[in-house]
């Protein structure tokens, strides 16, 4: 009778130590991310033409106006993707077109244009797994200001699809030049 009391007792202990658990939630991999503000080149003569940037160089910025290490540099640079703050409503950019590094001769060459970014940021709860995303809006009157140095490659923006930014698969924002 012990026996079977001992067993007993063990399978109901085992039953509820096992029920108590909680399972794993593992975010699947291909679940959406918060995404990349796409940007597409465009010739400023014909809008239409999508116009390559020569020697592209990306640079995001701080508050402070420090610029940020690493830059971007893209291979291909009819279009690029770039991060925005999820925690702020502002983001800026240094493009330099025609960028050559600086040598122990010779300073940094190109040409900069600051640009910045002001959207607002919307968190999307995707599940207990996965966490939070965020999705940006682009703000369609001010949501990408040229900041004028008097020598500008950069001559205008339009925001795509009404400013909206939540996915990678169509360009956010277009760049003429």
């Amino acid at each position: 009778m012990k026996k079977i009391l001992f067993l007993i007792m063990v399978i109901v202990a085992g039953f509820t130590m096992f029920s108590s658990c909680e399972r794993d939630d593992i975010c699947p991999e291909e679940t959406p991310t918060t995404p990349l503000m796409i940007l597409r080149f465009y010739d400023a003569s014909d809008t239409s033409l999508i116009k390559p940037v020569s020697g592209l160089r990306v640079v995001g910025l701080n508050d402070d106006d420090t610029e940020l290490e690493p830059a971007f540099t893209p291979a291909a640079s009819d279009s690029i993707a770039l991060p925005l703050r999820v925690f702020q409503n502002t983001t800026r950019f240094i493009f330099i077109k025609d960028y050559v590094a600086a040598t122990d001769t010779a300073p940094e060459q190109g040409n900069r244009d600051t640009l910045t970014f002001n959207y607002m940021t919307q968190e999307v709860f995707l599940n207990r797994a996965c966490g939070f995303i965020a999705n940006y809006n682009l703000d369609n009157t001010a949501g990408v200001v040229i900041i004028d140095d008097g020598d500008n490659w950069i001559s205008d923006t339009l925001i795509e699809n009404d400013g909206l930014i939540n996915n990678q698969n169509a360009a956010h924002v277009r760049i003429f030049h």
